[in-house]
């Protein structure tokens, strides 16, 4: 049988020649935490509905769920959404990780699915949670082959995105907004309200 964990050799090329940092088949560049979120408060300042951000999150997340997908079959032979949940995370985990972004684990809040994100390069208060809402609500969405909507829910250094249904993520976007903590608002979902 083989291992169906992630495998960090292999995850990342560099090619110091070319001047070309590569992963899952694509290129990549690194960018200063500082440079990144001074490009996503532009991008706010500019559009204060954060689309703009979201999408682009929602559009990085997909295209990582792809890599995370083929690191899977890979491994497995199977695809993610016949995977064990606990390989999926581990892959997804894994690329996360070797891009720098922190480390990813998954919580069950009865129906919903909570991300976290840990030793996230920027606080969840930052315009960069946008990135972060749209990032993984691609990822589950290419992972499940449904629709998804992410929010970044919480204050401090663990960046929370509630990920489920487009409408009753919009209320918890809404119900955040107005100050209510995870805790409630997880709540709220579980009797169904989503006004």
């Amino acid at each position: 049988m083989t291992d169906p964990t992630f495998r960090a050799e292999g995850a990342l090329q560099l090619d110091l020649g070319r001047g070309e940092l590569s992963g899952g088949h694509r290129r990549l560049v690194a960018l200063p935490t500082g440079t990144l979120l001074a490009i996503a408060r532009a991008i706010e300042a500019n559009h204060p509905s954060a689309i703009a951000l979201y999408a682009a999150g929602r559009d990085w997340g997909e295209s990582l769920a792809r890599d995370v997908a083929e690191s899977i079959r890979g491994a497995t032979g199977q695809s993610p959404r016949d995977a064990a949940p606990a390989v999926v995370v581990d892959h997804l985990a894994g690329v996360v990780s070797s891009l720098g972004w922190g480390t990813v684990v998954l919580e069950s809040w009865g129906e919903g699915l909570v991300f976290v994100l840990r030793n996230a390069p920027m606080e969840a208060s930052e315009p960069a949670r946008h990135i972060l809402s749209g990032f993984f609500a691609g990822v589950a969405g290419e992972l499940a082959g449904a629709s998804f909507a992410g929010a970044a829910i919480g204050p401090g250094p663990e960046i929370r995105v509630l990920v489920g249904n487009p409408d009753a993520i919009k209320a918890a976007r809404r119900w955040h907004e107005d100050g209510l903590g995870i805790g409630a608002i997880v709540d709220r979902l579980r009797a169904g309200m989503k006004e």
